[in-house]
């Protein structure tokens, strides 16, 4: 009786509440599925009929990926459905236990009974198409609660009281299925612990007319649209928008009373006091009873009507400085206005003597280097002043352009190393090109890690670091002096104008002939120093200045200290020559004792870098 009343009723579309969503192939997944259906079995309620043993293990064992078990409750009687999924696998949508689903039964019966008995799997006819849509109060992309659409009533609607999101039965709806409608509660609860779904709050994208939108249960987002150009000749562009964690990085961000608003008081529907902070300039959401994060899809259902009404248009916009990892594809779109922070970026400027104009981008710079020698062989020097800076180097996009850009926190790049089986071919390793095409060579640039591990980097010209951020640095820095700033950075920067700019000396066998170099100094101002302590301190006996005639030696001869001309051996002021032996030699002794330490400086800075 119960298979002729199925056969006999023609409704298109059927309600379900799902029971199991089938999500792999195991033998744990058919005990889930076999604990479910039997107690229906022992009832006979279960469509199509599984009394058959041989019919209920090949169907059991053959059901997709996809597949529900549902209750229907488009009839009074208590009847569990399986349901293959509307689509083939290569499209498959969200459903969780617990929420209402759509299905169908196919009544074109294209075999007869005695051909479904012999092929079981010919007797599955019923299909769900999708999960059944809630209103605003209760579609939700993680997990619609149905029943809250009986919330709204004639008594809610302006009323005055705090409460939350929950998932207790409602009377409209134990009055229409009465004892075949499952626990929502208990559903939600089960979809966690099985891990059908994990509870989250997910913003709603506001999808256009002209958009084809695929949304998932956990933040995620991909849409066909098209380029959002101010410019009218470019409306019709089109662009793939991919999003995971849309307003995310808004969590990150400081609040004030002028953007959000802390609800902390007891709501009227739960026992405990929760506190709720709702942020006016990203998506609302709300702790539920099960103190689970989820959309706040109502405010004036659930907030008290002293708190004044919160603009929702944000949660459905983009957020290009919120959300947390983008890819974006555009047939036509200019990224660098409005896609990323590009100060720095637009500041990489060369700076060369060259570049002298009349318009001031910062204060003039003024470098003192040394210039080419004059006809005479005597070095000079000369002022360089840069009155301004130029800015072409990178050039900020002006016109529409096929674009791609991609944004997140950690972006990898990676080219597989290479796999081979024994005596079977081999996978080569990959490798990673950055290419830059032109039919210029000059304008031709590339990066490229190659499956050997060598990098080739190729341009017109290869600038490392940035002279306007190593400046920035010099003028926050205590010293006066631009010229100090020479050869003193935090930065390494390559690529600038010689006269600005200091030798790159790399290598080991460099390092090693320096360091030779300053022992052998340290040892020749050592064996000068005592040089000179000997020559300072040396007395010749019977000696006389003028005629140099040799006196008889007496009992206590005559002496004096012969002293080394300061001028012409340290290249010391001229007035030390009027200051007695004593001084000098101090002196002399303390001008060896900064040569020698001023070298010691020196190779500790080789020890250090080296």
């Amino acid at each position: 009786m119960i298979y002729l009343e199925r056969l006999t009723d023609k409704k298109m579309f059927k309600t379900g509440v799902v029971l199991h969503y089938i999500s792999e192939y195991s033998i744990l997944e058919i005990n889930k599925i076999k604990k479910i259906i039997n107690p229906f079995i022992l009832k006979d309620q279960v469509f199509p009929d599984l009394s058959d043993t041989d019919t209920y293990n090949a169907i059991i064992d053959n059901l997709p990926i996809g597949t529900i078990i549902c209750k229907n409750l488009s009839t009074k009687i208590d009847e569990c459905i399986i349901c293959l999924p509307m689509f083939s696998s290569h499209l498959s949508l969200p459903v969780k236990k617990g929420e209402i689903v759509w299905f169908f039964t196919n009544n074109d019966r294209t075999f007869n009974v005695a051909i479904e008995n012999a092929s079981p799997l010919l007797s599955i006819r019923n299909y769900w198409l999708s999960r059944k849509i809630g209103l605003k109060v209760s579609e939700d992309l993680n997990y619609t609660s149905f029943q809250r659409d009986g919330i709204v009533s004639s008594e809610t609607v302006g009323n005055s009281s705090y409460s939350i999101p929950d998932f207790s039965s409602k009377e409209v709806f134990d009055i229409l299925y009465k004892e075949i409608m499952p626990s929502h509660l208990e559903s939600y609860k089960d979809a966690k612990k099985d891990e059908n779904f994990y509870p989250a709050a997910v913003p709603r994208w506001y999808s256009k007319p002209y958009e084809f939108t695929l949304q998932g249960s956990n933040n995620s987002l991909i849409n066909l649209t098209n380029s959002k150009i101010k410019n009218k000749d470019f409306f019709n562009k089109g662009a793939v928008d991919i999003v995971a964690g849309r307003h995310l990085i808004r969590n990150f961000k400081n609040d004030n009373e002028k953007n959000s608003i802390l609800i902390d008081k007891k709501p009227e529907n739960f026992d405990l006091k929760i506190k709720t902070l709702l942020t006016k300039d990203s998506f609302l959401k709300i702790k539920n009873s099960e103190g689970d994060f989820e959309l706040l899809k109502n405010q004036k259902l659930y907030l008290s009507q002293d708190i004044k009404y919160i603009d929702e248009s944000q949660e459905g916009k983009i957020s290009k400085f919120n959300d947390a990892s983008r890819i974006y594809v555009s047939e036509y779109d200019i990224l660098d206005k409005n896609y990323y922070e590009n100060t720095w970026t637009v500041d990489q400027n060369i700076l060369n003597k060259d570049f002298i104009k009349k318009d001031t981008f910062i204060a003039p710079l003024i470098f003192t280097v040394n210039a080419e020698n004059d006809v005479k062989n005597n070095s000079k020097e000369e002022n360089i002043v840069f009155n301004s800076i130029n800015t072409d180097f990178i050039r900020q996009r002006s016109i529409p352009v096929p674009s791609i850009f991609i944004k997140s926190n950690d972006v990898r790049v990676v080219a597989r190393r290479s796999h081979q089986k024994i005596n079977e071919s081999t996978l080569p390793a990959g490798s990673i090109r950055l290419i830059k095409e032109s039919n210029n060579i000059q304008e031709y640039s590339h990066i490229c890690l190659e499956e050997d591990g060598q990098i080739a980097i190729d341009g017109k010209s290869i600038l490392l670091g940035n002279f306007n951020k190593e400046f920035e640095r010099y003028l926050s820095s205590s010293s006066e002096n631009i010229d100090e700033m020479h050869g003193n950075g935090n930065g390494v920067l390559i690529g600038y104008d010689p006269n600005i700019s200091e030798p790159l000396v790399l290598g080991n066998s460099l390092i090693s002939i320096v360091k030779e170099l300053i022992h052998i100094n340290i040892d020749l101002v050592e064996q000068v120093k005592k040089l000179s302590e000997d020559i300072t301190n040396h007395s010749h006996s019977g000696v006389m200045p003028g005629g140099g005639i040799t006196l008889p030696v007496s009992k206590n001869p005559a002496t004096q200290k012969t002293t080394i001309n300061a001028n012409n051996f340290a290249n010391l002021p001229v007035d030390l020559l009027s200051k007695s032996g004593d001084q000098n030699h101090e002196v002399l002794t303390k001008r060896y004792e900064n040569l020698q330490n001023n070298l010691y400086k020196v190779l500790s800075r080789f020890a250090k870098t080296s």
